[in-house]
């Protein structure tokens, strides 16, 4: 997955981080030729681990072509503190800490 983006940059390539998913009924769906164009141009940002809810190719987020737009499906802000959620929250605050990180290099 691409570890290039702003959200992504503190994160290991494929580096598994635990996220709560809560999207019931909601998967990415893209046709053959999209999906080969995501995978070409490393827009796919993140994948599940498993076949949790019918994602073509266990899709959980994509970027647009610049890299600084990522839309995704889990939800990492669940699993920001260990009051909200139980697992280890480190991980996913990678994705915030690459956020500030980023932010905080062009002021």
């Amino acid at each position: 997955n691409n570890n290039k983006t702003p959200f992504t940059n503190k994160l290991e390539l494929n580096q598994k981080i635990p996220i709560p998913i809560a999207n019931g009924e909601g998967r990415y769906f893209v046709d053959d030729e999209t999906l080969n164009q995501l995978k070409k141009n490393n827009q796919i940002v993140f994948s599940y681990e498993n076949k949790v809810n019918g994602s073509v190719s266990q899709i959980a987020g994509v970027c647009n072509s610049d890299g600084n737009v990522v839309g995704m499906m889990p939800h990492p802000e669940r699993a920001a503190e260990k009051a909200i959620n139980q697992i280890d929250h480190k991980p996913s605050s990678l994705i915030f800490e690459s956020l500030v990180e980023t932010v905080g290099m062009k002021n």
